[in-house]
């Protein structure tokens, strides 16, 4: 495979690029002496004092487009600035219809303040769902004793005096008590 390529290989050595017409390198000389093109750029400073690079090449840049009126860079601020005014104008036009004590549903839709209802506690109380034996462990004073852990729920319920309104809250929860054990 390497042989295909050693022959084209041969053949691009061989190749030497044509000079440039007189027409083109004049062309490129009028444009790198432009004053248009050499505006927008600096001398760079040198420490020496003299350079051997051609003038066109020891040019750097002057960025002014963020400074400029010229700048595309205004246009767009300009643009978020009109966002900004018609965003205003819309917020400001567009209030949200009146909410009538008649339909409180639809006050808290649009996020309105509604008096809510005075919640008043009914009902209180606790469900043993289930119980079980750790087994049998002794304390430090060398008595014996039983650990139980109780599971259970416990439950509030609250209502509004008018009958509207009702809350329900159940927690479940664990305890754990020692049952002493007697020796005969």
């Amino acid at each position: 495979m390497d042989n295909e390529f050693a022959d084209l290989e041969a053949e691009l050595r061989q190749l030497r690029p044509r000079q440039p017409c007189s027409r083109l390198q004049s062309r490129i000389a009028e444009v790198l002496d432009a004053p248009e093109l050499a505006a927008p750029f600096r001398p760079r400073e040198s420490t020496s004092g003299s350079s051997s690079l051609p003038r066109a090449v020891r040019r750097v840049p002057v960025y002014t487009t963020a400074t400029t009126w010229t700048s595309w860079k205004w246009a767009n601020w300009g643009v978020a600035a009109a966002l900004v005014a018609l965003m205003t104008v819309l917020s400001i036009s567009h209030f949200p219809p009146a909410i009538t004590a008649a339909d409180p549903t639809a006050a808290v839709a649009l996020g309105a303040a509604v008096e809510a209802p005075t919640l008043r506690p009914v009902k209180a109380g606790r469900t043993i769902i289930g119980s079980r034996s750790d087994g049998v462990i002794e304390l430090a004073d060398g008595s014996a004793v039983e650990r139980v852990r109780d599971y259970f729920v416990d439950t509030i319920e609250w209502r509004d005096p008018a009958g509207v309104a009702q809350l329900r809250w159940e927690v479940p929860r664990e305890s754990v008590r020692f049952v002493g054990l007697a020796a005969y």
